[in-house]
């Protein structure tokens, strides 16, 4: 820096860290720093340069400690805490039908059950180090005050069915809720409310093009259950003669603001159909795994450019909301039903759970990488611990060998929200009570 320069001030300087950018050369500066300005980023570099470029407000050190964007989780359903572990080792449809739709009729129905479970699942995810996550659920116009009160921020998801939810009466009024909620929530900061209908075999034809229109008006995502097991496919062959990848195309509602979620069984004519419109993808590993659906053909998707991002599902099927553990089980699963050492490395999985998560769900320009311009999404993870030594490959220590409770600092929108694996922003005595009262009551339903 000359003499002639300007010195800068920023809010917040994250100094002398291993930061890793996710940007499109993939740089990882060994002693870098970033400069936070409001809620966006500001400069990333080297970390004598932006301390003599840069005067902070506040200093955070990060020495021993890698910087990355924050993770994000492109498929769950967040309030379904509630229900973590109740309906375990059961196939899917009789998982669904017989055990979480009438739960949800009995409990889903009251918003403030929601809230609750909500608040715990940003509670578990911030603190493993994800800080976006996109939701399908229900009451999801209320539950935008929840997130807004952490400083999480979310794509949030009304669950589109043919007939009523616990939320609303189906069809064409939970349309008309869509629409009212991304009206409500237009231009937050945090919160954004898009469309999602529920699974080829819920909604019919008619809703399902009635939501993608919607989401066209708005110009916001689309998602939908898609190809998620062997019987969703019979199903949907038998109903309209093509399997689910083949009927949303039909429909013409796939393009690159819709996320198809799981995508497990795919004909290779589907994979044709997802690159050609660059339709997004959720993958859901564990989730996959423990309902016995198959291992998504990730590999070939990748290898054909699609946008994969890694989800966690709700935690009544994996159950739990923690990426470094999900992204780990992907890397091996895909190895493991490919025999290949070299498919879905620890590089691609971490980029599938930041830049190209944020690609999949159309949140690139803003979020995914540490870059100047883009919102101050990140994490800080300390790397000063027995099993996270000697770091070799940046990549391979992330994916192999951390874990999320070596996450330190989560910093959203430019706001710290986790410091010292403290939450600033959360009470989670008052998390635990509210939940330990409900899970009382659903005990007192099994």
């Amino acid at each position: 820096m000359t003499s002639s320069e300007k010195i800068l001030h920023a809010d917040i300087v994250i100094h002398d860290a291993m930061v890793l950018t996710m940007d499109k050369e993939r740089r990882f500066i060994k002693r870098g720093s970033v400069a936070i300005v409001g809620d966006e980023i500001a400069d990333v570099g080297d970390a004598d340069w932006i301390a003599a470029r840069y005067r902070a407000r506040r200093t955070i050190d990060g020495q021993n400690k890698i910087l990355m964007p924050g993770l994000i989780n492109v498929h769950t359903h967040a309030p379904m805490t509630i229900y973590r572990g109740v309906a375990d080792d059961i196939p899917l449809k009789e998982w669904l039908y017989d055990h979480i739709f009438p739960l949800e009729a009995k409990f889903s129905s009251n918003p403030e059950n929601l809230k609750a479970g909500m608040r715990l699942a940003i509670a578990e995810m911030l603190l493993s180090g994800t800080t976006m996550f996109k939701d399908m659920y229900y009451f999801t116009d209320q539950l935008g005050a929840v997130v807004a009160e952490t400083g999480m921020r979310a794509m949030l998801s009304e669950a589109l069915f043919d007939n009523a939810t616990p939320s609303n009466g189906g069809g064409e009024k939970t349309l008309q809720y869509i629409d009212a909620a991304i009206r409500n929530w237009k231009d937050h900061p945090l919160v954004q409310q898009a469309v999602a209908a529920h699974a080829t075999y819920t909604v019919s034809p008619e809703f399902i093009v009635k939501a993608k229109d919607l989401a066209r008006r708005h110009d916001t995502m689309f998602s939908v259950h898609l190809s998620e097991n062997q019987w969703e496919v019979d199903t949907i062959r038998e109903m309209y003669g093509a399997t689910p990848v083949k009927h949303l195309e039909r429909l013409h509602v796939l393009d690159r603001q819709t996320l198809a979620i799981h995508c497990v069984m795919l004909s290779d004519e589907d994979v044709d159909i997802l690159a050609e419109t660059s339709t997004g993808v959720a993958h859901s590993p564990q989730c996959n795994m423990k309902l016995a659906n198959g291992a998504a053909p990730v590999p070939e998707l990748l290898r054909r450019g699609v946008h994969v991002g890694v989800g966690t599902d709700g935690v009544a099927s994996n159950n739990d909301l923690d990426m470094f553990d999900e992204i780990r089980t992907m890397s091996l699963l895909h190895k493991l039903s490919s025999n290949s050492t070299t498919v879905v490395s620890a590089k691609e999985a971490v980029e599938m759970a930041t830049i190209i998560g944020a690609k999949a769900i159309g949140y690139d320009d803003k979020i995914g990488s540490l870059e100047k311009g883009k919102k101050a999404d990140l994490i800080l993870i300390n790397v000063d611990k027995p099993h996270s030594k000697p770091l070799y490959n940046v990549y391979s220590s992330l994916v192999y060998s951390l874990r999320s409770s070596d996450v330190d600092t989560v910093i959203v929108n430019g706001d710290v929200l986790v410091e010292q694996r403290q939450l600033l922003k959360m009470d989670l005595s008052g998390v635990y009570e509210d939940i330990e009262r409900i899970a009382h009551d659903i005990s007192a339903f099994l």
